[in-house]
């Protein structure tokens, strides 16, 4: 179960960040962008919680970009071993990836913000 909540809440997180970069091309601020978001079907838990520390750029360990990288790693061998080829997930799993490589890995798992669409 932990497994799967953080495949899925940190792929959300991925697909957020990649929302807040298109926003910013857009000229929209963060702040409001988030704010407009929350009545509308994008709105999610990460949203919530990690928005506005995105908007404010606090990256400050909370839960690890590293630990991130790693749950969603095992996670996805989980679904590998069952036959299962899950694309988004391998996608945001390819993010946390860059991002550590990057030097992240101690920040929160917002960071991986600072890879997408770089």
């Amino acid at each position: 179960m932990k497994l799967i909540s953080n495949m899925v809440g940190m792929t959300n997180l991925a697909v957020l960040a990649e929302g807040l970069r298109v926003g910013e091309k857009a000229g929209l601020d963060k702040k409001l962008l988030l704010e407009l978001l929350t009545d509308t079907g994008a709105r999610s838990f990460q949203m919530d919680v990690r928005g506005p520390w995105l908007a404010a750029e606090d990256f400050n360990a909370r839960f690890g970009l590293d630990l991130a990288l790693k749950d969603v790693h095992l996670g996805l061998e989980m679904a590998s071993s069952w036959g299962l080829n899950m694309k988004a997930m391998e996608t945001a799993l390819a993010y946390y990836k860059e991002a550590s490589a990057a030097g992240h890995g101690k920040e929160d798992c917002n960071a991986v913000y600072k890879i997408i669409g770089k």
